[in-house]
């Protein structure tokens, strides 16, 4: 993989990223698209060729879609879903299993709360290649405060 930043970089702001006044450094954000109506981003292309697409609730402003392609594949397709108080209710990542070899792959999470919009319970599955797979189970609890 193509490095184009120091591994101890620790940046101030978005604007950072796309700074290439210093001499010799190579920012590892090359554009970022914005959607008009706020300020969440719409999409980052990154020094390495990588992009990342984010597509946005018009009512709720929450994130639905992240997509991110690298090398004409898509490595990444998560849908999100939310429950009335913004609560996580699920996260699918929809790209497709990958080669023999490859990191990534397809998975799914689910979150439930209690009614005081506490979670309770996380499940999550995963396929990778070579017919990986794995899974989890959460299960939360509270004490009652005095």
């Amino acid at each position: 993989m193509k490095r184009c930043f120091q591994k101890s970089s620790f940046y101030k702001g978005i604007s950072e990223l796309l700074d290439t006044s210093r001499q010799g450094y190579k920012p590892p954000v090359k554009s970022i698209g914005k959607v008009k109506e706020y300020t969440h981003f719409a999409s980052l292309k990154y020094c390495t060729g990588a992009e990342t697409f984010y597509t946005y609730d018009p009512q709720r402003r929450r994130l639905q879609n992240l997509t991110v392609n690298s090398g004409g594949n898509t490595i990444m397709d998560n849908a999100y879903t939310y429950d009335a108080v913004s609560n996580v209710l699920s996260v699918v990542n929809g790209a497709s299993v990958p080669q023999s070899g490859k990191a990534g792959g397809q998975m799914a999470h689910t979150y439930t709360y209690d009614a005081l919009y506490r979670l309770v319970s996380a499940t999550g599955t995963y396929t990778g290649a070579d017919n990986k797979t794995a899974s989890y189970t959460l299960a939360m609890g509270y004490d009652n405060m005095p």
